[in-house]
């Protein structure tokens, strides 16, 4: 399974999906951020430490100052093992529309993991309905 995983976080996203691939750089914040918590809420504890893990480190690895970014959006974590998949989705959001480049720097990482999401018909988020 892990081997599957770091296969999927590696290739080109083309590789593993042919036609029907997306590019995280083109979508609209919000539905960014609603697919990556989706496709993160999916994944099993294992599967999504080592992409949060992987793409964490990408960004570091690009000098995006991420602590910046997570006191702006009063995300709480002091260690990247306190990120919950809303809070990861929600810092790919803020990246989007603050840090394009950056995004655009992982676009095939995060093409991968969208594969993995199911496809989401409604455009409200669940968070957000009213009970």
């Amino acid at each position: 399974m892990k081997k599957n995983l770091r296969k999927m976080l590696t290739h080109a996203p083309e590789e593993n999906v042919g036609e029907s691939t997306l590019d995280p750089a083109q979508l609209e914040p919000n539905s960014l951020r609603e697919r990556i918590y989706a496709a993160l809420s999916n994944l099993s504890l294992e599967e999504r430490a080592a992409v949060r893990d992987h793409l964490i480190g990408s960004l570091k690895d690009l000098g995006v100052n991420l602590s910046m970014g997570l006191l702006l959006l009063g995300i709480p974590a002091r260690t990247v093992d306190d990120l919950t998949p809303y809070d990861l989705a929600k810092l790919i959001r803020y990246l989007r529309i603050n840090a394009p480049q950056a995004i655009t720097a992982i676009s095939s990482q995060l093409a991968n993991l969208l594969v993995m999401a199911p496809a989401t018909e409604t455009s409200a988020s669940p968070l957000r309905r009213a009970a």
